[in-house]
């Protein structure tokens, strides 16, 4: 083995030892950290170099050549870094930015070196001392490293010099020089091994640089041993303590000469350390004040402070509260005295501050108790940290422990719902107001609940919440409501006499000319017509009054709004000189769940609202946009996604005193009409939990914007059915209506479709025929029941008798009150289908179609 592979491994040990001694001498010592890692490279760089000079194959020399390197290119930096942290030096230089930077051109240059060889070095040459690396020195790269390597030296050569002058002990001054001749010595041997020779070519000389490193390596063993260098000593912690204390201090001899004083001396007189330094004490304190003051502490065995005003140095007073302590070495004899000196106005506004903070605390105390609200704080644990006098009496003067009271403590009646908001206002950092009506001792009570976010560094820590019982306004309010209904049902009750008179003289006048005189088939017809359609337009008004007075439950499925209204208004503009213009913010517009013939009344009646503002001339604008709406909109909805439909005439526009009026049901300023379109508009798209609202300017035109909830589900795939056509089949089927009229009819219908009919008027008695007739084995096929029968048992006992009978039994419910929930919800309630009051015979061939299939 090489001499030179020999020495590179036994340096090894050497470097070892010495890093883990620094290190163990102070193992929090940010200098101390870097030192092991300079340490650690160099056994690298020992280890790599062995390897050099042992193998025979320049292939793996100049592998171990480019593993070492990464101890060449950031050892400069580690070191500039390291005498930084030993020295404290405090300069641009010093900042983080620079580091970083000496940092990344460390690494840059070793990336180089991998990436791009050739520009580094051509080639490695062997002689009789092993492997040697021959430079390129006709690129920049190689130059560019030793003028780095030579700029983080001499910033190293200026923090030690700033070091040795500013430092007053002995031993430090030492350290800067062992650790300076150190550097200097090494910095130059490997200059001239590493770059002159090489430039010369003179290549006799080995590399060798692993154990020229060990002079400064020693250098700093020596300054540990001998001056006590990297030592964490208890003088270090006191130190830092004298110059971090925010009160004035100064350390004179027994002679009245200042020894040191901390940093506060510069802002609060305006000298430094460094101007006071030797200075004697008379120019702010006499002898005498000093002894005295002294003896004081001594005696009461704590610092007697005195007020004391110190002149600044432009001559101005500062005042300060003042004590002085004796100081005395191992023996008790005097070495010298310590000022202290607490600046009074900084005192005095601390006071003023927290007096201040005081009052501020009682006033909002009284403030929070003196109001008939509950009003308390909790954090995201639904621990309470306040709650006001009100709540308290509400609960027998129970008193919480701030932050351990859990919230279902204090209100164990709180539902889930009521937690979900808290966590709502908790995620979106968003105040919520709500309503709630409770029974409370069998009261009805009324609140009104905030919730409040406090928020931290952006984060909502807590949540103030304030309870108002708003009863009495709730009260008033629905006064004032049964007042407006009342005067609307007047209006209202005149406007359907009108209304169904006029359609009941087109319906009683074409019977009666039937029933009097012979008309032949063609004309008979034609006066069956006219009856006909009266009848079903008694039906559509009759619709839109349940949709207004009790809201009509939607039967809602989710599909696109924008088909709905195209085809609604296109219809009832046919034939006009209005021409419509569709547009959308998207061509993905969100799909709604809706109810189709509801809607398509909606946009009816604001199509027909608008050709009769328009004079049947002009553009009617639909645009459709996808909304976002949150609590901040000042809509009355809930947050999330919404399509907002707005509908834009050029009409004649609505006045003012007119507006707030619009959605009354018979409310009208045309000559025309039932005035329940804008009503019936309003109840639907209230069902359909959204919102319409209008604006309007006289002579231009009216706009009605609607929201609707948008459809975040998941879509059914949707089967197309054929419609059947006018299909008969065979069975037997049970009719229970309390209407003679109407058992009838439908029995007639029913034998016109093929099935033969029992009928019933009520559903006692079609429980006792259903049941003898099973018996008897007389099945019936399906039943049609009404669903409102006076004086009967009600629907759900029928249903439920027939199935007792008869489990598979088919019910269709039968009803006018087309609103009703069971309507809307036949197939939970138990029923096969549905037939709504009036219905034609193709609507009831339908039915049984759907019901019955291919068993009819």
């Amino acid at each position: 083995m090489p001499y030179l592979t020999i020495i590179s491994f036994s340096i090894i040990p050497v470097y070892l030892a010495l890093g883990l001694i620094a290190f163990f001498r102070n193992t929090k010592s940010t200098a101390n950290r870097i030192f092991m890692v300079m340490v650690l490279l160099l056994i690298l760089w020992s280890f790599c170099l062995g390897m050099i000079h042992f193998t025979t194959n320049r292939e793996t020399a100049l592998l171990y050549y480019r593993i070492g390197l990464f101890q060449t290119a950031t050892m400069p930096s580690f070191l500039f870094y390291f005498i930084i942290r030993l020295t404290g030096t405090k300069s641009v230089l010093s900042r983080p930015p620079f580091i970083i930077l000496s940092f990344t051109l460390s690494l840059l240059f070793y990336t180089a070196s991998l990436l791009f060889p050739s520009s580094f070095y051509t080639d490695m040459v062997r002689n009789e001392l092993g492997w040697q690396v021959s430079l390129n020195l006709q690129t920049p790269v190689f130059p560019l490293f030793i003028l780095m390597q030579t700029i983080h030296h001499i910033a190293n050569t200026y923090f030690l010099i700033q070091w040795f002058r500013k430092t007053g002990k002995n031993k430090e001054k030492k350290q800067a020089i062992f650790i300076f001749t150190g550097i200097f010595v090494t910095f130059s041997i490997i200059l001239f091994i590493e770059t002159i020779s090489k430039i010369a070519h003179i290549f006799f000389i080995p590399e060798s640089s692993h154990l020229v490193c060990l002079i400064w390596i020693l250098a700093i063993a020596f300054a540990m041993k001998r001056y006590g260098l990297m030592k964490f000593s208890p003088r270090m912690a006191l130190e830092k303590v004298f110059f971090s204390i925010m009160d004035l201090l100064i350390i004179i001899d027994e002679n009245g000469k200042i020894i040191r004083a901390n940093k506060r001396i510069q802002p609060l007189l305006g000298f430094s350390n460094e101007e006071l330094k030797g200075k004697p004490i008379s120019n702010f304190f006499t002898m005498e004040f000093i002894r005295e003051n002294a003896a004081i502490s001594m005696q009461l065995k704590e610092n007697k402070f005195v007020s004391f005003n110190l002149l600044d140095r432009n001559g101005d007073p500062v005042p300060l509260s003042v004590a002085v302590l004796e100081m005395t070495d191992n023996h008790g004899d005097l070495t010298g005295f310590m000022i202290i000196g607490h600046d009074e106005t900084e005192t005095a506004q601390r006071i003023k501050a927290e007096k201040a903070l005081r009052e501020s605390e009682l006033l909002y105390g009284m403030t929070i108790n003196s109001m008939r609200d509950f009003i308390h704080v909790i954090d995201r644990q639904t621990n309470v940290y306040l709650m006001n006098t009100a709540i308290s009496r509400y609960l027998n003067n129970y008193m919480i422990k701030p932050g351990e009271t859990r919230l279902h403590e204090l209100f164990p009646f709180l539902t889930k719902k009521v937690y979900d908001q808290y966590e709502a206002v908790f995620k979106s950092g968003l105040p919520l107001i709500t309503e709630e009506d409770n029974f409370i001792d069998g009261n009805r009570i009324y609140t009104e609940t905030r919730k409040i976010p406090i928020k931290h560094d952006g984060t909502v820590e807590k949540v103030v919440t304030i309870i108002r019982d708003i009863t009495d306004k709730k009260i008033m309010e629905q006064r004032l409501l049964q007042s407006e209904i009342t005067e609307t049902i007047g209006i209202l009750a005149g406007g359907i006499a009108h209304d169904y008179n006029n359609i009941l003289s087109g319906i009683l006048g074409n019977i009666d000319l039937i029933r009097h005189f012979n008309y032949d088939m063609e004309q008979a017809r034609e006066i069956i017509q006219e009856a006909e359609k009266a009848c079903l337009t008694a039906k559509d008004l009759t619709q839109q009054l349940l949709t207004f007075s009790r809201g009509g439950v939607p039967v809602k499925k989710a599909g696109s709004i924008v088909t709905c209204v195209e085809k609604t208004v296109s219809f009832f503009l046919r034939g006009s000189g209005i021409r419509c213009e569709i547009e959308k913010e998207s061509e993905d517009v969100w799909l709604v769940e809706f109810d189709d013939q509801q809607m398509s009344r909606v946009f009816q009646n604001l199509t027909l609202n608008a050709k009769q503002a328009m004079s049947n001339k002009g553009i009617l604008t639909i645009k459709f946009l996808n909304k976002q709406i949150n609590s901040r909109a000042g809509f009355p909805l809930q947050e999330g996604p919404y399509v907002v439909i707005s509908v834009i005439d050029q009409g004649i526009g609505i006045r003012n005193e007119d507006l707030p009026h619009i959605f009354n049901p018979y409310f009208s300023t045309k000559m025309e009409g039932f005035g329940l379109g804008l009503a019936t508009a309003f109840s639907v798209i209230k069902r359909h939990n959204g919102y319409i609202d209008v604006s309007s300017i006289p002579g231009k035109g009216t706009t009605f914007n609607i929201y609707l909830p948008a459809f975040t589900g998941k879509m059914e795939p949707v089967k197309k059915k054929k419609k059947p056509d006018f299909k008969r089949g065979t069975g037997r089927i049970l009719v229970i209506d309390d209407e003679e009229s109407v058992r009838r009819v439908l029995s007639r219908m029913l034998e016109k479709l093929g099935f033969q009919s029992v009928l019933v008027e009520n559903g006692k008695k079609a429980l006792e025929i259903f049941d003898s007739q099973t018996k008897m084995g007389e099945v019936f096929d399906a039943v049609i029941l009404d669903l409102t029968i006076p004086g009967d048992i009600n629907w759900n006992e029928t249903i439920t008798g027939l199935k007792t009978i008869q489990p598979g039994v088919k019910v269709i419910i039968c009803s006018g009150y087309s609103d009703d929930p069971v309507m809307a919800h036949y197939v939970e309630m138990g029923f096969k289908g549905v037939i709504r009051k009036p219905f034609l015979l193709e609507e009831l061939a339908d039915t049984f179609h759907s019901v019955l299939g291919k068993e009819s």
